[in-house]
């Protein structure tokens, strides 16, 4: 007796796998075969098997996987993600997302060199064409060259970004609420009782009230700090300290502003954030905090839509898509499911869950899926699996786009490129895909800040607007119950200015101030007369640069209207004793050296010797001490150092100074001469610039090729300037 519904299920089966097929044909003839006698029957599969049997067992050789795949017209789609494959055939035609596709999530795994970075650096290439924005977070400095590619495209590191989580709340969005989320997120990142949060947001009021609301997470710290709780209240406390100690301690710059960048303003421009190499807990803070921003921005906002019926003008202008690179690093899913039940689920849950209908989508891939929230998996509707090894994930994830279990084991089989797919709503079965390979070329550091400074310098400016619109209004508030001395408005900006930026020098305080040179000379004037600022002149480069120095006056002015202590006793430091001049060229010299690659320490002890260098700088275990002398020629002392680092550079503000030392060296007998460098302040900094300038060229021209970045300041003689060595 011929079973003849599994037969028919068996056919249809194999000819869902031949490519370039006449399967109308087949199909007509299964048709017929329920309605047929026996003979006739046994006849026609003959004739079936006859014809499909040899097609499928030379397909069946193929090396890729045999899986069913879609037609030319089934996968067509704006977003062109790769080539359909049937085993090793190539059918010419891509498959292609929808954007109801991308507003519903992707998701993919593979392990390590699978292709996954590939398919997000082609991905970004059709958003780019269609014209759609996007934000990537970049662990491993894989897109920092897209800037360079596209140029509608922005880049910031971590370290540039600045915002206050506390003072830089989502439009419409309740105070409380946004700091009760913010400390959600910190207990989800870094671990927190249940109970802390509450007992943090007691505080934050507090604080809040007291410094009229301009409060940041170190004054949150110490605020904590300064309390006597209870045992368990201390002990909710103590957890607290810890974890703002971390948030402080590595991202210090970045969360304690006065406001921060536009955060809405950000999400209107493609962008890429680099955050190698942050720790992962406070990278997850920092990450999930921005992502809740503009989740909560677009809810209070009213930004939604059917976006199957939305006009495609309203979502280009309002559609955003995240793309994760290591996925698990920025949704570490671990406590998901103990924390669900006694605590809170995850806050990013909550945007996996709901973004969709805000216009917020993510794609994220990763080799570890078990550590990714389970509630992104569940939302995401394209899933694309890449070669998977272990045995127990391939079988889950198999599961989850429809595989057969027969069939999972072809997961551990795919070549590099190759991926599994299936996109709910779009193929009833999975079908194989190969990615189309984009170069990745390598990009220097030095180049990355080259790229980064446009972009930084936008979002300065319009944080420059804010923060002083915040500080007059925090100085009228400040003046109605504490005597303030009468300044123009003008006076307090310039002021404000100043105390944030140290190093600027006159032409661009004026240009960030939008002051005219009229209006600059009066409130200079002014400011001098009030004993506020003094003028400390001296050559930067080729020409003398005009400096402001805050005096005591004006820094205890500031920290009454509110000023960060920290930063008052920074500026104390810089003006004091050695001098503002030798401060600034501190900075100056390591703020070049990092740039290129070395760590740098300002006012090190040795610690053999105890002997204090003004800079000590370190790169790949070669260590240079750097001495800075505005005054003096007391030589003797300063050789001291050379037993104890590999390079010694004597740094002098005028000839006279620096002839005289030469002089002194070349007179000394038994001294390391090889080891040193001596030269003018100016000689030493345009040598760091020529480098830092040619290491920019060099990148640019080897992107792609050997991917090696310029090296440091010379670290041996033939490449110093001229004049630098005390021989010869």
């Amino acid at each position: 007796m011929i079973d003849l519904d599994k037969y028919i299920d068996s056919v249809r089966k194999k000819i869902s796998v031949i490519p370039n097929f006449d399967k109308e044909s087949i199909e007509s003839l299964l048709d017929a075969l329920p309605n047929l006698g026996e003979f006739e029957v046994k006849q026609i599969m003959q004739d079936i098997d006859s014809i499909v049997e040899p097609e499928y067992q030379k397909h069946k050789r193929s090396k890729n996987p045999i899986l069913s795949f879609p037609s030319k017209e089934e996968a067509q789609g704006e977003i062109e993600i790769g080539e359909v494959y049937a085993g090793d055939q190539g059918l010419g035609y891509p498959f292609g997302l929808s954007r109801v596709d991308l507003t519903e999530n992707i998701f993919g795994v593979g392990r390590a060199g699978s292709g996954k970075t590939t398919f997000l650096l082609n991905l970004i290439d059709q958003l780019e064409q269609n014209k759609i924005r996007y934000t990537v977070i970049d662990w491993k400095n894989d897109y920092t060259f897209l800037p360079k590619k596209y140029s509608d495209v922005n880049l910031a590191t971590y370290r540039q970004f600045a915002y206050n989580p506390w003072i830089n709340i989502p439009p419409g969005m309740d105070r409380r609420l946004w700091w009760f989320i913010v400390l959600d997120v910190v207990a989800h990142s870094t671990g927190l009782y249940v109970a802390t949060p509450s007992h943090v947001l007691e505080a934050l009021e507090e604080i809040y009230e007291i410094k009229d609301g301009r409060i940041n997470s170190k004054d949150l710290y110490q605020y904590l700090k300064s309390q006597n709780e209870s045992k368990k209240r201390e002990e909710y406390n103590s957890t607290a300290l810890n974890r703002l100690f971390l948030l402080n301690e590595l991202l210090d710059d970045v969360i304690n502003v006065d406001y921060g960048f536009d955060v809405e303003d950000i999400f209107k421009d493609s962008w890429i954030i680099q955050m190698a190499p942050l720790h992962e807990a406070v990278s997850s803070f920092l990450i999930n905090v921005l992502l809740l921003w503009e989740y909560y921005r677009r809810l209070y906002k009213g930004v939604r839509a059917d976006w199957k019926s939305a006009p495609h003008s309203y979502f280009l202008e309002n559609f955003h898509m995240f793309i994760m690179d290591e996925a698990h690093l920025t949704q570490y899913g671990g406590h998901e499911h103990k924390d669900a039940t006694i605590f809170s689920p995850p806050p990013l849950s909550i945007f996996f869950s709901q973004s969709r209908e805000l216009g917020l989508a993510t794609c994220a891939f990763t080799q570890f899926p078990n550590m990714v929230m389970s509630a992104f998996k569940t939302n995401a509707g394209t899933k694309v699996i890449l070669n998977v090894v272990e045995s127990d994930m391939r079988e889950e994830l198999g599961a989850s786009i429809g595989l057969e279990k027969d069939d999972v084991k072809i997961l551990g089989k795919l070549d590099r490129g190759f991926a599994v797919v299936n996109v709910a709503g779009r193929t009833k079965k999975p079908f194989l895909m190969k990615i189309p390979f984009i170069e990745k070329p390598i990009v220097a550091e030095a180049e990355i800040l080259a790229i980064s400074k446009p972009y930084i310098t936008r979002l300065q400016a319009k944080r420059q607007e804010i923060e002083s619109r915040l500080f007059m209004n925090h100085v009228e508030r400040k003046g109605e119950s504490v005597p303030l001395p009468e300044l123009p408005k003008e006076c307090w900006q310039f002021l404000d200015h100043v105390f944030g930026h140290p190093w600027e020098y006159q032409q661009k305080v004026t240009e960030a101030l939008g002051f005219s040179d009229r209006k600059m000379a009066k409130v200079k004037d002014l400011l001098i007369k009030k004993n506020l600022i003094r003028i400390e002149k001296f050559p930067v480069k080729v020409h003398d640069r005009i400096y402001f120095v805050l005096t005591a006056n004006a820094l205890d002015l500031l920290q009454t209207v509110g000023k960060s202590p920290q930063m008052v006793a920074y500026w104390r430091w810089i003006s004091t004793r050695p001098g503002f001049q030798h401060r600034f060229f501190q900075n100056y010299i390591s703020v070049q050296h990092k740039i290129l690659g070395w760590k740098g320490r300002l006012e090190y002890s040795l610690p053999s010797s105890g002997r204090r260098v003004d800079i000590l700088e370190e790169k790949d275990g070669y260590r240079k001490a750097i001495e800075l002398e505005l005054s003096t020629s007391d030589i003797e002392n300063k050789i001291r150092v050379l037993d104890e680092v590999d390079e010694l550079v004597l740094l002098y503000n005028d000839e006279t100074h620096l002839q005289f030392s030469r002089a002194k060296l070349l007179k000394m007998k038994d001294i390391q001469g090889e080891k040193i460098w001596i030269g003018t302040i100016r000689d030493y900094t345009e040598l760091l610039e020529n480098i830092i300038a040619d290491n920019v060229s060099k990148a640019a021209e080897t992107s792609g090729k050997d991917g090696k970045s310029g090296e440091g300041v010379p670290e041996d003689g033939s490449e110093r300037k001229q004049g630098g060595d005390i021989e010869g």
